[in-house]
Formats: structure tokens, sequence, C-alpha cells
């Protein structure tokens, strides 16, 4: 599967089997309660489009999502990451508050 259109939908949120999906291209999750992104979502190595409803995220904040899937993920990696490593480096990740 490459692209998935999950659009105007009551999910809340995305399964962690998400990430078996591992050709998936598009993600479409516009229109839909998901406010959060799992950390395990930059498993999806061929992600290139990323559809949100940016002003509900919560979780990567929303001037994080703005600059694109790129920044996404790199932001949940750095998340992800820290709870194997025991430290946060939240350098370059466009964050406007803490």
């Amino acid at each position: 599967l490459q692209e998935l259109f999950l659009s105007r939908n009551p999910i809340t949120q995305l399964p962690p089997s998400i990430t078996q999906l591992a050709l998936l291209r598009t993600l479409a999750l516009d229109g839909t309660r998901v406010f959060s992104l799992p950390v395990t979502l930059p498993d999806l190595l061929d992600l290139k489009d990323l559809r949100l409803d940016l002003d509900d995220m919560v979780f990567p904040p929303a001037e994080v999502c703005e600059e694109g899937v790129h920044t996404i993920m790199a932001y949940l990696r750095k998340i992800g990451s820290a709870a194997l490593m025991g430290a946060l480096d939240m350098s370059n990740t466009n964050m406007h508050e803490v």
C-alpha cells in the first residue's frame, strides 16, 4: 500500500501497526481527530506526503508540522531516541516554546 487516505473520519489515533505499511508514501489525516503522531512514524521511510490539520496538532507542535514531513520525522526521531539514550537534543526543530 502506497497511499492511505483517512481524511474526514472520526479516528483519534494511528495504530502502532501503521509502521508495517513499509511502502507508504502518502498519509492523509486532514479532517480527522488525530492530534498526536506516534514516535514510530519515522519507520515509514518512504513517507513523503503527510496531510494534517495543523491548527489542531498537539504532538508534534503545529510549528514543527508547518515545516513539512522532513522536519516532522526529524522531530519524532529525536523524541523517540531520547527514551533510549536518556538525553533529548531538540536542536534545529523550529520549536518556539518548550
